[in-house]
């Protein structure tokens, strides 16, 4: 019996732009009717509840960092009933960090034709993957917010900048994250013209060497292994499957800590000095600043935010 396969494809996304005509018929060829096709304008729309309502088994998202939050948030929220399929995210964004962290390598067409050759070969329960818990940021008031990173301080400025300067420009991939990191270090050395590196104020609860209110240059946690181009700037240990790393404002020899930091090597860094890290349940946070889940931003509105997990969801790659 073929497999209920349901995909959902941003058109809007920098790798598939100027090819939909052939992604659009390779994706009908793979889900026949069960394919539905979105713009960004369009993803806090019903068209994802009524693509989920239909029950697919394997659910294919073809888009970047941001379609897969906005479909998480869907899959995983509140009161939702009916089985959750399996996902499979095909990296066509100009930002694809969650897809390269699930496994998923090569252009969406490559990856839609490995997995309609795998789809004729296996059922759908067969295809490698699996399961992840996935980061859940709650706020009174406000539906939960799911994905595999979040950012304030810096990295929020830098999804701003990036925003404005690079997803215009028509780069995608590892080029324009290399850009992006590229004006973060140049923020950090001195070069910091756009008031980049300016500090956000917090008051985390749930990490150890991170009491009270304090200013910090970066806030981040994430249930990825690999964030942009490789890098995993978290070194902490414990249980919980949440990475949670803070730098605070103005840190003692951020120099030469910046590599150990970024390549996930501080365990000889001390938060008296700034640095903090650890892998956690939980964090609650009172942030005094806009803050970003998988790219992109929202606003904390002075309302503490509940860091957790939610799932599992069951990923496979091709």
């Amino acid at each position: 019996m073929k497999a209920r396969v349901g995909i959902l494809c941003n058109s809007d996304s920098g790798r598939v732009r100027s090819r939909m005509p052939e992604v659009r018929a390779l994706c009908r060829r793979i889900a026949g009717a069960d394919y539905t096709e979105v713009d960004g304008a369009s993803l806090d729309g019903p068209l994802i509840a009524e693509l989920l309502s239909r029950q697919p088994e394997l659910l294919v998202v073809v888009g970047g960092d941001g379609t897969l939050h906005a479909v998480l948030g869907r899959l995983l929220a509140p009161g939702r009933t009916g089985p959750t399929p399996a996902v499979l995210a095909v990296p066509a964004g100009t930002t694809n960090m969650s897809a390269l962290d699930l496994g998923v390598r090569g252009r969406p067409l490559a990856v839609l034709e490995r997995l309609c050759a795998g789809l004729e070969q296996r059922a759908a329960a067969a295809l490698p993957g699996r399961p992840r818990r996935i980061l859940q940021v709650t706020r009174a008031g406000s539906a939960p917010l799911c994905g595999m990173f979040f950012g304030a301080g810096i990295i929020a400025r830098g999804v701003d900048y990036f925003s404005s300067h690079v997803r215009t420009s028509g780069m995608t991939g590892e080029l324009a994250s290399g850009l992006v990191m590229a004006r973060f270090l140049g923020a950090l050395l001195g070069a910091d013209r756009g008031g980049l590196s300016a500090p956000v104020y917090a008051e985390i609860e749930g990490m150890e060497g991170v009491t009270g209110r304090q200013a910090f240059m970066a806030i981040l946690a994430s249930v990825a292994d690999r964030l942009l181009l490789g890098t995993r700037p978290y070194w902490g240990s414990g249980p919980g499957p949440i990475h949670a790393t803070t730098v605070r404002a103005q840190p003692a020899r951020l120099l030469a800590s910046m590599l150990p930091v970024l390549r996930g090597r501080g365990a000889a860094l001390r938060a008296e000095d700034g640095y903090a890290s650890a892998n956690v349940h939980s964090l609650t946070m009172n942030l005094e600043g806009p803050f970003v889940i998988d790219g992109q931003c929202y606003d904390a509105s002075g309302t503490a935010l509940i860091l957790g997990t939610a799932g599992p969801v069951h990923f496979v790659y091709v």
